[in-house]
């Protein structure tokens, strides 16, 4: 029985991607005079924000740290220029995780001051009971590393957690861990080493509960 769920943040809790992509796009009027298609932007940002930066920076020509401070000065100032809410389900089953005598934590390549921002925005933020983020400085997943400090924080066992993401690395650091994995997707496409596969998150009922 899954006792402590581990989420991912962008892409799997919170519908975040356009926000990043739109305010990747907002930089590129604004401080370069640029234009971009919206949908390669938003394709790199869901792999990285750094792959997204490497991949304009090359494109247009133009500095790639640079471009990357600006964004990161942007969307920490700013935010985007769009909403980033939770998808559908999130609150209800987080909710239902409590409620039900379960944990939930975040595990996150976000940085703290904007994970807060968005679970605060969207009165998320009581629902969990750790927030790992960029700000503690683990290795980035697939590393294990900061799993495990969860799951020894915590005194888990292994078979109690299960991680909730939508990327390969996400699956990745899971069985890294030696934990469980759900592969969220709301477009239904599968991943071939997850333990579970959804795409409502609503769907996590059947397999927590």
């Amino acid at each position: 029985m899954f006792k402590y769920i581990i989420w991912d943040f962008d892409g799997t809790l919170y519908n975040t991607y356009p926000g990043l992509a739109r305010s990747y796009l907002a930089v590129l009027k604004d401080k370069y005079g640029l234009d971009f298609e919206y949908k390669k932007v938003f394709n790199w940002c869901k792999e990285s924000l750094s792959t997204c930066a490497k991949n304009l920076a090359k494109e247009l020509n133009i500095d790639k740290d640079e471009l990357r401070s600006n964004f990161t000065k942007y969307y920490k100032e700013k935010g985007a220029p769009v909403e980033e809410p939770p998808f559908h389900g999130a609150r209800e089953i987080c909710k239902k995780i409590i409620d039900n005598g379960r944990a939930n934590l975040i595990l996150t390549h976000r940085d703290y001051d904007t994970l807060i921002r968005l679970l605060e925005k969207y009165n998320m933020r009581g629902y969990f009971i750790e927030l790992v983020t960029s700000t503690d400085n683990f290795p980035r997943k697939p590393d294990p590393s900061s799993l495990n400090y969860l799951l020894e924080k915590y005194k888990v066992s292994k078979d109690e957690a299960l991680l909730v993401g939508d990327r390969d690395l996400d699956i990745q650091a899971a069985r890294n861990a030696g934990i469980k994995s759900c592969y969220f997707d709301p477009n239904g496409n599968k991943h071939p080493n997850s333990d579970y596969q959804i795409k409502s998150l609503f769907e996590l009922e059947k397999i927590i509960f």
